[in-house]
Protein backbone atom coordinates (compact mmCIF):
# COMPACT_ATOMS: atom_id res chain seq x y z
CA UNK A 1 0.00 0.00 0.00
CA UNK A 2 1.07 3.13 -0.63
CA UNK A 3 2.06 5.95 2.43
CA UNK A 4 3.04 8.75 1.04
CA UNK A 5 4.67 10.74 -1.40
CA UNK A 6 7.22 14.10 -1.04
CA UNK A 7 9.27 16.02 -2.95
CA UNK A 8 12.84 14.70 -2.91
CA UNK A 9 14.70 18.51 -1.72
CA UNK A 10 12.17 18.81 1.07
CA UNK A 11 12.51 15.50 2.48
CA UNK A 12 16.43 15.62 2.31
CA UNK A 13 16.15 18.97 4.51
CA UNK A 14 14.04 16.97 6.63
CA UNK A 15 16.26 14.29 7.00
CA UNK A 16 19.56 16.53 7.19
CA UNK A 17 17.86 18.30 9.87
CA UNK A 18 17.44 15.31 12.56
CA UNK A 19 20.83 13.07 11.36
CA UNK A 20 23.06 15.08 12.91
CA UNK A 21 22.16 13.90 16.53
CA UNK A 22 22.44 10.20 15.19
CA UNK A 23 25.21 8.66 17.43
CA UNK A 24 28.34 6.72 14.82
CA UNK A 25 28.57 4.04 17.72
CA UNK A 26 26.18 3.34 20.54
CA UNK A 27 25.64 0.10 22.81
CA UNK A 28 21.72 0.94 21.37
CA UNK A 29 21.48 0.29 18.07
CA UNK A 30 17.93 1.08 18.06
CA UNK A 31 18.82 4.75 18.34
CA UNK A 32 20.70 4.52 14.77
CA UNK A 33 17.34 4.98 13.26
CA UNK A 34 14.96 7.65 12.91
CA UNK A 35 11.03 7.61 14.25
CA UNK A 36 9.70 8.49 10.65
CA UNK A 37 5.32 9.10 11.48
CA UNK A 38 2.25 10.29 10.01
CA UNK A 39 -0.24 11.85 12.04
CA UNK A 40 -2.76 14.44 12.29
CA UNK A 41 -1.97 16.13 8.51
CA UNK A 42 1.64 15.98 9.31
CA UNK A 43 5.00 14.62 8.17
CA UNK A 44 7.54 14.36 11.18
CA UNK A 45 11.21 12.25 11.83
CA UNK A 46 12.08 11.92 14.84
CA UNK A 47 16.25 10.92 16.09
CA UNK A 48 18.32 10.94 19.01
CA UNK A 49 21.14 9.85 20.88
CA UNK A 50 19.50 9.84 24.18
CA UNK A 51 20.49 13.12 25.79
CA UNK A 52 19.30 15.44 22.86
CA UNK A 53 15.94 14.99 20.80
CA UNK A 54 15.35 16.45 17.30
CA UNK A 55 12.21 16.39 15.56
CA UNK A 56 10.83 18.29 12.68
CA UNK A 57 8.11 18.12 10.41
CA UNK A 58 6.25 19.28 7.04
CA UNK A 59 2.64 19.36 6.48
CA UNK A 60 1.24 15.89 4.45
CA UNK A 61 -1.76 14.15 4.16
CA UNK A 62 -0.84 10.76 4.07
CA UNK A 63 -2.21 7.10 3.13
CA UNK A 64 -2.38 6.52 6.33
CA UNK A 65 -1.53 7.43 10.00
CA UNK A 66 1.16 4.83 10.85
CA UNK A 67 4.92 5.18 12.44
CA UNK A 68 7.97 2.93 11.37
CA UNK A 69 11.86 3.16 12.06
CA UNK A 70 14.04 3.60 9.21
CA UNK A 71 18.01 3.65 9.42
CA UNK A 72 18.70 7.15 9.17
CA UNK A 73 21.95 8.25 7.62
CA UNK A 74 21.38 5.20 5.25
CA UNK A 75 17.89 7.02 4.00
CA UNK A 76 19.88 10.19 4.10
CA UNK A 77 22.38 8.89 1.51
CA UNK A 78 19.20 7.29 -0.94
CA UNK A 79 18.14 10.67 -0.95
CA UNK A 80 20.94 12.66 -1.51
CA UNK A 81 22.19 10.06 -4.37
CA UNK A 82 19.09 10.11 -5.98
CA UNK A 83 17.95 12.61 -9.45
CA UNK A 84 14.25 11.59 -8.87
CA UNK A 85 12.11 14.89 -8.57
CA UNK A 86 9.77 12.69 -5.81
CA UNK A 87 10.46 9.78 -3.72
CA UNK A 88 7.36 7.16 -2.94
CA UNK A 89 7.25 5.03 0.03
CA UNK A 90 5.12 1.79 0.01
CA UNK A 91 4.27 -0.34 2.88
CA UNK A 92 4.77 -4.12 1.89
CA UNK A 93 4.10 -6.68 4.74
CA UNK A 94 7.09 -6.33 6.76
CA UNK A 95 9.01 -4.03 4.48
CA UNK A 96 9.15 -0.47 3.00
CA UNK A 97 9.81 0.06 -0.13
CA UNK A 98 11.20 3.63 -1.52
CA UNK A 99 11.02 4.46 -5.06
CA UNK A 100 13.04 7.02 -6.53
CA UNK A 101 12.73 7.20 -10.39
CA UNK A 102 13.78 3.71 -11.73
CA UNK A 103 15.41 2.84 -8.17
CA UNK A 104 13.74 0.67 -5.62
CA UNK A 105 15.16 0.53 -2.14
CA UNK A 106 13.66 -1.89 0.11
CA UNK A 107 14.39 -2.26 3.90
CA UNK A 108 12.79 -4.05 6.75
CA UNK A 109 10.45 -2.29 9.14
CA UNK A 110 11.39 -1.79 12.63
CA UNK A 111 8.97 -2.12 15.82
CA UNK A 112 8.54 1.74 16.57
CA UNK A 113 7.28 0.99 19.63
CA UNK A 114 11.08 0.15 20.72
CA UNK A 115 12.79 3.78 19.89
CA UNK A 116 12.55 5.80 23.18
CA UNK A 117 9.79 8.65 23.20
CA UNK A 118 10.85 11.94 23.17
CA UNK A 119 11.21 14.02 26.17
CA UNK A 120 8.65 16.69 26.57
CA UNK A 121 9.11 20.12 26.73
CA UNK A 122 9.82 21.42 29.90
CA UNK A 123 6.98 24.40 31.12
CA UNK A 124 8.86 25.94 34.03
CA UNK A 125 10.44 28.60 32.27
CA UNK A 126 9.47 29.94 28.04
CA UNK A 127 9.91 32.84 26.46
CA UNK A 128 11.05 33.94 23.02
CA UNK A 129 14.46 34.96 22.17
CA UNK A 130 15.57 36.32 18.39
CA UNK A 131 17.30 33.79 16.42
CA UNK A 132 20.01 35.56 15.02
CA UNK A 133 21.17 37.07 17.85
CA UNK A 134 21.44 33.60 19.80
CA UNK A 135 23.52 32.65 17.14
CA UNK A 136 25.27 35.05 16.99
CA UNK A 137 26.37 34.83 20.97
CA UNK A 138 26.68 31.30 20.48
CA UNK A 139 29.31 31.59 17.73
CA UNK A 140 31.34 34.38 19.74
CA UNK A 141 32.08 31.95 22.21
CA UNK A 142 31.81 28.31 21.20
CA UNK A 143 35.37 27.92 20.47
CA UNK A 144 36.28 28.29 23.90
CA UNK A 145 34.21 25.44 25.22
CA UNK A 146 36.77 23.07 26.74
CA UNK A 147 37.33 19.58 25.30
CA UNK A 148 38.15 17.22 28.13
CA UNK A 149 35.68 15.44 29.56
CA UNK A 150 37.01 15.56 33.48
CA UNK A 151 35.65 19.23 34.11
CA UNK A 152 32.08 18.38 32.54
CA UNK A 153 30.69 21.67 33.19
CA UNK A 154 33.19 23.50 31.04
CA UNK A 155 32.45 21.45 28.33
CA UNK A 156 29.27 22.99 27.82
CA UNK A 157 28.45 26.51 27.36
CA UNK A 158 26.84 28.84 30.38
CA UNK A 159 23.79 30.87 29.84
CA UNK A 160 23.41 33.95 31.79
CA UNK A 161 19.70 35.68 31.97
CA UNK A 162 20.46 38.20 34.63
CA UNK A 163 20.47 41.77 35.63
CA UNK A 164 18.90 43.00 32.11
CA UNK A 165 21.47 40.71 30.48
CA UNK A 166 21.67 37.74 27.83
CA UNK A 167 25.08 36.30 28.05
CA UNK A 168 26.70 33.20 27.51
CA UNK A 169 30.30 32.21 28.94
CA UNK A 170 32.69 29.48 27.51
CA UNK A 171 36.00 28.53 28.87
CA UNK A 172 38.79 25.39 29.13
CA UNK A 173 40.73 27.04 31.96
CA UNK A 174 43.56 28.52 29.57
CA UNK A 175 40.89 31.04 28.01
CA UNK A 176 37.66 32.40 28.27
CA UNK A 177 35.03 33.70 26.15
CA UNK A 178 31.89 36.39 26.92
CA UNK A 179 29.44 37.97 24.38
CA UNK A 180 26.35 39.47 25.55
CA UNK A 181 23.24 41.40 23.65
CA UNK A 182 21.72 43.71 25.65
CA UNK A 183 18.55 44.32 23.03
CA UNK A 184 17.56 41.02 22.91
CA UNK A 185 17.11 39.74 26.69
CA UNK A 186 13.94 37.82 27.93
CA UNK A 187 11.72 39.12 30.70
CA UNK A 188 11.50 36.45 33.12
CA UNK A 189 13.34 35.37 36.38
CA UNK A 190 16.78 35.88 36.63
CA UNK A 191 18.16 31.88 35.79
CA UNK A 192 21.76 30.59 34.50
CA UNK A 193 21.88 26.90 33.17
CA UNK A 194 24.89 25.34 31.23
CA UNK A 195 24.26 24.17 27.49
CA UNK A 196 25.60 21.67 25.34
CA UNK A 197 26.87 22.71 22.76
CA UNK A 198 25.64 20.17 20.41
CA UNK A 199 21.85 21.72 20.13
CA UNK A 200 23.29 24.75 18.45
CA UNK A 201 23.86 22.61 15.45
CA UNK A 202 20.57 22.11 14.51
CA UNK A 203 20.23 25.60 14.05
CA UNK A 204 19.62 26.39 10.73
CA UNK A 205 23.50 29.10 9.54
CA UNK A 206 20.77 31.70 8.24
CA UNK A 207 18.04 31.70 11.11
CA UNK A 208 15.39 33.94 10.87
CA UNK A 209 12.44 34.92 13.33
CA UNK A 210 12.17 34.20 16.84
CA UNK A 211 13.28 31.10 18.53
CA UNK A 212 10.61 29.79 22.23
CA UNK A 213 12.81 28.18 24.86
CA UNK A 214 11.10 26.70 27.52
CA UNK A 215 13.17 25.05 30.55
CA UNK A 216 13.38 23.81 33.93
CA UNK A 217 16.76 22.49 35.89
CA UNK A 218 16.97 19.61 34.30
CA UNK A 219 15.90 20.52 30.30
CA UNK A 220 16.28 22.65 27.91
CA UNK A 221 13.77 23.00 24.57
CA UNK A 222 14.08 24.96 22.09
CA UNK A 223 10.89 25.48 19.15
CA UNK A 224 12.05 26.99 15.54
CA UNK A 225 11.54 26.30 11.57
CA UNK A 226 8.83 23.73 12.50
CA UNK A 227 11.63 21.83 14.14
CA UNK A 228 11.91 21.19 18.11
CA UNK A 229 15.43 20.17 20.29
CA UNK A 230 14.95 18.88 23.87
CA UNK A 231 18.00 18.43 25.57
CA UNK A 232 19.06 17.41 29.31
CA UNK A 233 21.33 20.50 30.48
CA UNK A 234 24.64 19.82 31.87
CA UNK A 235 25.14 19.66 35.91
CA UNK A 236 26.81 22.76 37.40
CA UNK A 237 28.26 24.48 38.79
CA UNK A 238 30.03 26.68 36.66
CA UNK A 239 33.27 27.87 37.71
CA UNK A 240 32.42 31.51 38.94
CA UNK A 241 33.84 33.04 35.56
CA UNK A 242 33.43 36.88 36.78
CA UNK A 243 36.28 36.18 39.68
CA UNK A 244 38.99 35.93 37.20
CA UNK A 245 37.91 39.70 35.16
CA UNK A 246 40.64 41.95 35.76
CA UNK A 247 39.21 44.53 37.53
CA UNK A 248 42.43 47.16 37.27
CA UNK A 249 44.12 47.38 34.38
CA UNK A 250 47.55 48.63 34.28
CA UNK A 251 48.73 48.34 30.70
CA UNK A 252 46.60 49.10 27.55
CA UNK A 253 47.83 47.92 23.83
CA UNK A 254 45.58 48.90 21.05
CA UNK A 255 46.89 47.59 17.51
CA UNK A 256 45.21 47.04 14.26
CA UNK A 257 43.24 43.47 14.31
CA UNK A 258 44.04 42.84 10.29
CA UNK A 259 48.25 43.76 10.88
CA UNK A 260 48.46 41.50 14.07
CA UNK A 261 46.13 38.66 12.73
CA UNK A 262 48.36 38.72 9.51
CA UNK A 263 52.00 39.03 11.58
CA UNK A 264 50.75 36.22 13.96
CA UNK A 265 50.00 33.86 10.90
CA UNK A 266 53.86 34.89 10.06
CA UNK A 267 55.22 34.21 13.26
CA UNK A 268 53.84 31.23 13.67
CA UNK A 269 55.63 28.99 11.16
CA UNK A 270 58.49 28.98 13.27
CA UNK A 271 56.50 28.26 16.67
CA UNK A 272 56.92 24.85 18.83
CA UNK A 273 54.74 22.67 17.74
CA UNK A 274 53.72 22.08 21.64
CA UNK A 275 53.31 25.14 23.38
CA UNK A 276 52.61 27.63 19.85
CA UNK A 277 54.48 29.99 22.07
CA UNK A 278 54.48 33.80 20.53
CA UNK A 279 56.47 36.56 22.60
CA UNK A 280 55.14 40.16 22.91
CA UNK A 281 57.63 43.14 23.35
CA UNK A 282 55.51 45.76 25.22
CA UNK A 283 56.94 49.06 26.15
CA UNK A 284 57.90 51.28 22.46
CA UNK A 285 55.82 53.20 20.08
CA UNK A 286 55.90 49.66 18.30
CA UNK A 287 54.91 46.17 19.05
CA UNK A 288 57.53 43.99 18.79
CA UNK A 289 56.41 40.10 18.22
CA UNK A 290 58.76 36.93 17.49
CA UNK A 291 58.29 33.56 17.87
CA UNK A 292 61.06 30.59 18.15
CA UNK A 293 61.24 27.04 16.91
CA UNK A 294 62.87 24.15 19.15
CA UNK A 295 65.12 23.33 15.87
CA UNK A 296 66.86 27.16 16.40
CA UNK A 297 64.45 28.93 13.88
CA UNK A 298 63.01 32.76 14.96
CA UNK A 299 61.23 35.06 13.78
CA UNK A 300 60.44 39.00 14.79
CA UNK A 301 58.50 41.06 13.56
CA UNK A 302 57.59 44.96 14.72
CA UNK A 303 53.90 46.70 14.42
CA UNK A 304 52.64 50.46 14.64
CA UNK A 305 50.73 50.22 18.33
CA UNK A 306 49.43 52.25 20.85
CA UNK A 307 50.98 51.49 24.18
CA UNK A 308 50.52 52.86 27.54
CA UNK A 309 51.78 51.12 30.59
CA UNK A 310 55.06 49.30 31.53
CA UNK A 311 57.66 47.95 29.48
CA UNK A 312 57.81 44.08 29.70
CA UNK A 313 57.48 40.49 27.84
CA UNK A 314 54.93 38.63 27.86
CA UNK A 315 54.06 35.21 25.99
CA UNK A 316 50.31 33.63 24.53
CA UNK A 317 49.70 30.46 22.93
CA UNK A 318 49.57 31.95 19.20
CA UNK A 319 46.45 29.68 18.23
CA UNK A 320 44.55 31.17 20.82
CA UNK A 321 45.52 34.11 19.96
CA UNK A 322 44.28 33.49 16.40
CA UNK A 323 40.87 31.89 17.49
CA UNK A 324 40.00 35.25 19.51
CA UNK A 325 40.84 37.24 16.32
CA UNK A 326 38.85 35.84 14.49
CA UNK A 327 35.69 37.01 16.39
CA UNK A 328 36.81 40.72 17.14
CA UNK A 329 34.96 42.79 14.82
CA UNK A 330 36.08 46.35 14.92
CA UNK A 331 39.40 47.72 12.96
CA UNK A 332 41.45 47.34 16.11
CA UNK A 333 42.00 45.10 18.97
CA UNK A 334 42.87 46.30 22.37
CA UNK A 335 44.66 44.01 25.07
CA UNK A 336 44.27 44.95 28.84
CA UNK A 337 47.47 43.37 30.91
CA UNK A 338 47.63 43.31 34.10
CA UNK A 339 51.57 41.73 33.88
CA UNK A 340 53.28 39.33 32.68
CA UNK A 341 51.83 36.49 34.90
CA UNK A 342 48.03 37.73 34.42
CA UNK A 343 45.16 36.90 31.74
CA UNK A 344 44.62 39.35 29.95
CA UNK A 345 41.57 41.03 28.80
CA UNK A 346 40.93 41.68 24.77
CA UNK A 347 38.25 43.14 23.16
CA UNK A 348 37.17 45.00 20.28
CA UNK A 349 38.56 49.18 20.43
CA UNK A 350 35.36 50.91 22.01
CA UNK A 351 33.51 47.87 23.13
CA UNK A 352 34.87 47.53 27.08
CA UNK A 353 32.41 49.68 28.23
CA UNK A 354 29.48 47.72 26.84
CA UNK A 355 31.09 44.21 27.00
CA UNK A 356 29.40 43.46 24.60
CA UNK A 357 31.83 40.41 23.78
CA UNK A 358 35.65 39.98 25.45
CA UNK A 359 37.90 37.45 26.00
CA UNK A 360 40.27 36.38 28.47
CA UNK A 361 43.54 34.69 27.51
CA UNK A 362 46.24 33.24 30.33
CA UNK A 363 50.06 33.68 29.51
CA UNK A 364 52.55 30.73 29.46
CA UNK A 365 55.67 30.98 30.26
CA UNK A 366 58.66 31.82 28.11
CA UNK A 367 60.82 29.52 26.83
Amino acid sequence: MMWFKLERNLLEELIERVVPVIPSRTPYPIIQNILCSTEHGKLSFLATDLDIYVKTWTVLKAKEESKILLPGRKLLGIVKESNADEMEFTREENKIIVKAGRSVFKMPILDAEEFPRMFELPQETRFSVDGKDLRRIFEAVEFAVSKGEDRPAMTGIYWELKNERNRMVATDGHRMAVSEDKNSVPKIEERSQILPTKIFNFFPKEIDGPIDVSMDNTKIGLSFNSTEVVSRLIEGPYPDYEKVIPKEIKNVLTVSREEFTSALRRMMIFTNQVTRQIKLVLGKKTLEISSFSPEGEEAHEELTASYKGESFEVAYNGSYLLDIMRHIETEDVVFDITGALSAALIHGSGTKDEQVRFYLLMPILLD
